[in-house]
């Protein structure tokens, strides 16, 4: 058997060999088609589909506290950490349980500088529980995981590729100690390279024990009574034992957990009042915002990728029925002289099957490249360094996969068509044989016309999309202003102390030269987060009635001037203000709040005790013109604007950003690094962003997609007029003496060329039809990514329609002035 096969091979290397330009364009159509299909199933299997490397991961599940009043849309669920010890004793379907948060870690890079990387804060169990086996060293211990420290210090274990990257593989460096949040901790281990964490995407450099979240955030978190700090629980469910019924079980617990372990001050907020525990696969790891953001775009990736693979299967599909057509009496003569069916069959599929082979090695090779580039577009807005997506090997396995796929969907109708010749067929004329084969080539090229529809139908309204969104006024100057988000919250000052430091940071960048205006915020726009909360005008109720939650921001004194977001009427804040008594309203919210009175001067009073102090009201200072928020695909929404307050900072909620606007980005980076060395040289840097680089950001999936679209439906077009190219010009060889057989009967060379054109453009209504039909269903897909643009726009359904039919007739005219040059003396001597 080996021997048969290896003379399939032999044969089917010689008959390509002989084939030169069939076999470079068979190879590389299916390139493109397979390399596509491949980085973006690498994408979509680690973020979404990948199980964790460990041992049975479809029993790990995650048990967490989810509410019906504001539901996670990433699926993610917590649990306050006093309550996880209680659960894992009261809680018999689940055998472990074990706490992760996703953290950030200040430590030194291999130049000195201090960094910010990510960390994984881990309870002791954690490793165990997922079955997971050091690479070097040991995992974090139970005996690590004490309140304090342990009596040996605190251990850190590093990811593989932090390992790799920062200490050179090198296996001395277990012993180690370094610096992280300026304590000294001790490397122990390193996690073996196929683990790429628990939360897809994101990019985990080292695992600390989760009792070192103190360390980090300088106080007690997670003993305090009242301290309502969580994190993610991942366990395994006990032989036998259902999500469905764990699931039961939890639920059954939950009343009583939630008033023991639930802070009385945040029990009747309503997020609680509809609180419940619920239990979830954790198969492929915990949810997370990437996966959140990224799996639909993916699927939809997938889906695009998917078809081009399928029209260039077609197309090579074509050319091989091309061969066929050529080698027909070949064939022919085997099956006379005694071959089996199944032996031609199996010959031309392997023939087919080195094409695609040969296709698939080029394709994997641009998929390794691919993933470099489309990292580029998968990136989060807040601009960090959380997408992780690195190939392995089984993008070489999805290569092969594809491989074969590709070899069924092109080869097996040449295949089953040269089995299947008849040595009768050789007593016949070519133009007996003709028919046939140009009714069975015929169905290749509406299909093709058909997606190349769909392509550029969808390839068209998402670049509108793109292009209105960009040129849309957003309220703000998104070219000059630089963000920079150093930590400076983590030095170990007094709340007022802390926010002076800022603003000495703000005044001394603002002396620097090629700064215009500087200032801090605590949200920026275009990130796709944004914070809310009810609001009124004092002494009354909404009016009109409508929901009055309004996203709001703390800014900094010149944070209008600094985002060149005008104020119309009143001020902005001063440098004295750092309370909730003042506010300034965007028109939109002055309209909604005082919509037939004057809105300066008038007090604004917050309804929800949760995120403001009782009783709060502010004095509306200023009116600021309309800046789009958190989401650049919607209208600028209605917003309020506080001074950033002593007790944010007191409470420590967070980093506050830097807004630089300057002549460009290297004048604010060369200015925010002179005052952070001159004021906070401890405090280490993260990346400068701009405005520009964040809209990006919030649309990379979208420009991914309407790259890829754009790109693939030119090919698409030039893949259906080579198939219908090819089709037609072999329908002339074949009807050559129908052709002057017609030609010599009076038929003039309008009318041959008339006649080809004709056939051409039938083909392309069939596929217009075919087209339309599949577009109804594909235009879904995309609708949540329109903007400005109908799904069914008219003018871009009659341009595309336009363009294929210029396609069409281009593709046809070639062999149509060829059939009509057709001299019908030689074609009837053939005959």
């Amino acid at each position: 058997m080996w021997e048969s096969w290896r003379r399939d091979i032999i044969l089917g290397l010689r008959g390509l060999r002989k084939s030169p330009v069939f076999a470079c364009t068979a190879v590389l159509t299916l390139a493109l088609g397979i390399g596509a299909n491949t980085a973006i199933f690498s994408f979509l299997y680690g973020l979404v589909l990948r199980s964790l490397p460990t041992r049975a991961p479809s029993q790990l599940v995650q048990v967490g506290i989810a509410s019906a009043a504001s539901v996670d849309p990433t699926g993610a669920t917590f649990v306050p950490y006093r309550m996880l010890e209680t659960l894992r004793t009261s809680v018999t379907s689940l055998s472990e349980l074990s706490g992760w948060d996703l953290s950030r870690a200040v430590m030194d890079d291999d130049q000195g500088s201090l960094r910010d990387y990510g960390a994984g804060l881990v309870t002791g169990n954690a490793f165990q529980v997922i079955s997971m086996r050091p690479y070097l060293g040991r995992l974090i211990a139970p005996f690590d995981d004490v309140r304090g420290a342990p009596a040996q210090g605190w251990p850190v274990v590093l990811s593989y590729g932090f390992w790799n990257d920062r200490f050179g593989a090198d296996p001395a460096v277990i012993g180690k100690q370094v610096r992280i949040a300026g304590t000294q901790v001790t490397i122990v281990g390193v996690t073996p390279p196929e683990f790429k964490g628990v939360w897809p995407g994101n990019d985990v450099k080292v695992y600390l024990p989760i009792q070192f979240i103190n360390v980090i955030a300088q106080r007690d978190l997670l003993n305090t009574p009242d301290s309502l700090f969580g994190c993610s629980v991942i366990a395994r469910l006990k032989p036998g034992v259902s999500i469905a019924s764990a699931s039961a079980e939890v639920a059954h617990l939950q009343k009583s957990f939630f008033l023991q372990f639930i802070p009385v001050k945040y029990q009747h907020l309503p997020y609680f009042e509809k609180a419940y525990l619920r239990v979830d696969s954790a198969r492929s790891g915990l949810p997370s915002y990437i996966t959140h953001t990224y799996s639909k775009p993916l699927y939809l990736m997938q889906g695009l990728v998917g078809i081009v693979l399928l029209l260039c299967c077609i197309n090579v599909g074509g050319l091989m029925m091309a061969k066929v057509y050529a080698r027909e009496r070949e064939f022919a003569v085997r099956v006379a002289l005694g071959a089996r069916v199944s032996r031609l069959v199996r010959q031309y599929l392997t023939e087919s099957f080195l094409v695609a082979l040969a296709g698939s090695a080029l394709g994997a090779l641009l998929a390794w490249r691919g993933c470099d580039l489309l990292l580029h577009f998968f990136r989060d807005p807040m601009m960090g360094e959380s997408m992780s997506i690195h190939p392995d090997r089984f993008m070489f396995w999805a290569a092969a996969f594809f491989a074969v796929l590709s070899t069924l969907l092109f080869g097996f109708v040449p295949a089953w068509r040269a089995g299947h010749a008849d040595p009768g067929d050789l007593l016949k004329s070519r133009t007996s044989l003709g028919g046939k084969r140009h009714i069975a080539g015929r169905m290749f090229v509406p299909i093709q016309v058909a997606l190349s529809l769909v392509l550029v139908v969808l390839a068209s309204l998402l670049s509108q999309s793109v292009i209105k969104l960009r040129n849309e006024r957003t309220g703000f100057d998104i070219d000059h202003v630089t963000i920079q988000t150093s930590p400076l919250h983590l030095l170990k000052l007094p709340a007022e102390a802390k926010l002076n430091l800022y603003q000495r940071m703000v005044d001394r960048i603002a002396e620097m030269p090629g700064v215009t205006a500087v200032a801090v915020t605590s949200q920026t726009p275009l990130t796709g987060v944004e914070i809310t909360s009810r609001f009124q005008a004092d002494g009354q109720g909404p009016n009109p009635p409508e929901d009055s939650h309004m996203p709001y921001n703390e800014v900094g004194p010149g944070y209008f001037r600094t985002m060149h977001t005008r104020i119309v009427e009143g001020r902005e804040f001063r440098k004295d203000e750092r309370a909730l008594n003042v506010c300034v309203l965007n028109r939109a919210a002055a309209a909604y709040l005082f919509p037939h009175e004057e809105p300066l001067g008038r007090y604004v009073r917050a309804l929800d005790e949760r995120d403001f102090p009782t009783g709060t009201a502010c004095h509306v200072v200023g009116i600021a013109e309309d800046a789009k928020f958190f989401d650049v695909r919607q209208g600028p929404p209605r917003t309020l604007y506080f001074p950033i307050t002593l007790q944010r900072i007191d409470r420590n909620l967070g980093n506050l950003v830097f807004l630089i606007n300057s002549d460009n980005k290297a004048s604010a980076a060369a200015a925010f690094r002179k005052a952070l060395s001159e004021l906070a040289p401890s405090i280490p840097l993260v990346l400068f962003v701009t405005l520009r680089e964040q809209m990006d950001a919030a649309l990379g999936s979208q420009e991914l997609i309407t790259l890829l679209s754009n790109f693939f439906s030119v090919l698409a077009l030039l893949l259906s007029a080579l198939g219908l190219y090819g089709l037609l010009s072999a329908s002339v060889v074949q009807r050559t003496g129908e052709i002057g057989m017609r030609m010599a009967l009076g038929a003039g060379r309008r009318l041959i060329i008339r006649m080809i054109l004709l056939e051409a453009v039938s083909l392309l209504g069939w596929g217009v039809l075919l087209g339309g039909i599949v577009l109804l269903f594909a235009v879904r897909l995309i609708v949540s990514m329109l903007h400005g643009v109908s799904a069914f726009d008219p003018l871009t359904l009659l341009t595309v329609g336009l363009l294929l039919l210029i396609v069409t007739i281009t593709a046809a005219l070639v062999p149509a002035l060829r059939a009509a040059t057709v001299d019908p003396i030689e074609s009837l001597r053939a005959e």
